[in-house]
C-alpha cells in the first residue's frame, strides 16, 4: 500500500509534471492525485522511477521505428549539473524516411571527468548500448541483438534491468519464450533486479492463460507488484477470451496487496462479465464503481445509454 511521504512530495519534480498533465487532460485529471483512491496515487517515488522508465521505454521504440535501417550518428554534449558533477547528453542524428535530419535526446550519463578518453568510454555506455541493442534487434533480428549485448558484457560495461528488459522484449516478440525465460532466470545470477517491466514484456506476449498466472505468481514472489496497467492488461487478455477464472484470480490479488481498481480495471472486469452474460454481477460492479465515483461506459448488454449514467452519476 502506497504512504505519502511529504519530503518526497515537495522535493519530486514529478509532481509537478503529473499536476500540469491534469490541468491539461480532463480524463487524467478524474484519476490523479486528490481525486484518485489514497492507496492509488503515483506519487511515491519508486512508482514515480518505474513511470519515468516506461516512458522512457516507450520514446525509445518510438524513435528507433522511426529510424528503421537507416545509419545514425550519436552526438554528445559535456555539461554539468547545479551540484557540479560532470555529465553527457546523448543525442541520436539520421535522416528520416522523408529525408528531414531528426535528432532525438536518448539520455544523459554521469562521467568522473569530461578529458577524451573518459567521454569515449561514456559512449560505449549502457545508453549508447541499449539504444544500439534495440535498434539492431528491429532491424537485424534478436541474435545480433544478443551479440552485441555479450559484446558489452566481455567489455566489461555492466547491463541494467532496460538492458535486460530490451533483450527479453525482443525474444518475445519473435515467439523465442524459452530464451526470454532463461534470460530471465540469469538476471538474478548477474546482479540485476527485474522490475515491473520486465514481467510486462513476456505478458504482452503470452497466450496461455496457465502460464501468464504462473508467471504472475512468480512475478508477486520475487517482490515485484504489479502495477495498474499489468493488471489491466491481464484482465482484458483473460476477458476477451473469455476465461473468468483467472480473471477472478487477477482482481483478487490486485485487493490483496492493496492496489485499489481503477476505471480501466473496474470496465476491463465488468466487459469480461458481460461477454459470458453474467449480466447481474457485471451490474454489481457497475454500481460499485460508480459509488466510489469512477466514470462507467454505456453498455447497452445493462440497459445503459450515456445519458442515463450521466444522471445516475449526479445522483450518487
Amino acid at each position: 500500500m502506497e504512504i505519502n511521504d511529504s519530503i518526497e512530495l515537495k522535493s519530486n519534480f514529478k509532481r509537478a509534471h503529473i499536476e500540469f498533465l491534469a490541468k491539461h487532460n480532463e480524463e487524467i485529471d478524474k484519476v490523479v492525485l486528490e481525486n484518485a483512491p489514497e492507496n492509488h496515487q503515483m506519487t511515491k517515488l519508486d512508482i514515480q522511477k518505474e513511470i519515468a522508465n516506461a516512458a522512457a521505454s516507450e520514446t525509445l521504440d518510438a524513435i528507433l521505428k522511426d529510424l528503421g535501417d537507416s545509419s545514425f550518428a550519436i552526438l554528445v554534449d559535456e555539461a554539468h549539473d547545479i551540484s557540479v558533477k560532470e555529465q553527457l547528453a546523448i543525442v541520436l542524428r539520421y535522416v528520416d524516411k522523408k529525408g528531414h535530419v531528426i535528432e532525438r535526446f536518448l539520455g544523459i550519463t554521469h562521467v568522473s571527468n569530461t578529458t577524451a578518453a573518459v567521454l569515449k568510454m561514456a559512449i560505449e555506455d549502457v545508453v549508447a548500448y541499449n539504444t544500439v541493442i534495440r535498434a539492431i534487434g528491429l532491424s537485424e533480428g534478436v541474435d545480433c541483438s544478443v551479440r552485441v549485448f555479450r559484446e558489452m558484457r566481455d567489455l566489461g560495461c555492466k547491463p541494467n534491468v532496460v538492458t535486460y528488459n530490451t533483450i527479453i522484449k525482443l525474444y518475445c516478440e519473435n515467439g523465442r519464450y524459452k530464451n526470454a525465460y532463461e534470460l530471465l532466470d540469469r538476471m538474478h545470477d548477474w546482479g540485476c533486479v527485474t522490475d515491473v517491466i520486465t514481467y510486462n514484456c513476456i505478458f504482452r506476449s503470452l497466450e496461455k492463460p496457465r502460464e501468464i498466472l504462473r508467471l504472475f505468481d512468480r512475478m508477486i514472489e520475487s517482490g515485484v507488484h504489479p502495477r495498474m496497467d499489468t493488471y489491466v492488461m491481464l484482465l482484458r487478455k483473460f476477458g476477451r477470451w473469455g476465461f473468468l477464472r483467472p480473471v477472478f484470480i487477477v482482481w483478487k490479488n490486485m485487493e490483496k496487496l492493496g492496489c485499489s481498481p481503477d476505471e480501466s480495471a473496474y470496465n476491463a472486469l465488468i466487459d469480461a462479465l458481460v461477454e459470458k452474460g453474467m449480466l447481474d454481477m457485471a451490474r454489481k460492479y457497475d454500481e460499485e464503481m460508480l459509488a466510489k465515483g469512477l466514470s462507467a461506459k454505456p453498455r447497452a448488454e445493462l440497459g445503459q445509454s450515456e445519458g442515463s449514467l450521466h444522471s445516475l452519476d449526479r445522483d450518487l
